[in-house]
């Protein structure tokens, strides 16, 4: 099963206890095949709506968990791969997001 996705839809996620998030694909997704630059075609300035740091760690502790579950699902499926670009200056917490 192939999934399409449009670039133009907007899909909101909702994982745990928190609000759901609304994302437009094109904002967030690399169309595959195209040569991408971050810098041009990405908003480096992208918060996904949150206000500041503190409501974002608040939203990213309370999910912790229930991502670490849909990793495994992912995983025991092997059909499907997710590729996560981190963009920040040294020492924003690239590494920690990635640990967890």
């Amino acid at each position: 099963m192939k999934l399409k996705l449009n670039p133009g839809q907007t899909v909101s996620i909702r994982v745990g206890k928190g609000g759901p998030v609304e994302f437009k694909l094109s904002r967030i997704m690399a169309p595959p095949g195209k040569k991408i630059s971050l810098g041009k075609d990405y908003d480096p300035g992208f918060t996904g709506g949150f206000k500041d740091k503190d409501e974002a760690r608040a939203h990213v502790e309370a999910n912790q968990e229930v991502l670490a579950e849909l990793q495994e699902r992912l995983y025991a499926q092997d059909s499907y791969s997710l590729l996560i670009i981190f963009q920040a200056m040294d020492a924003a917490g690239k590494d920690s997001a990635i640990k967890h």
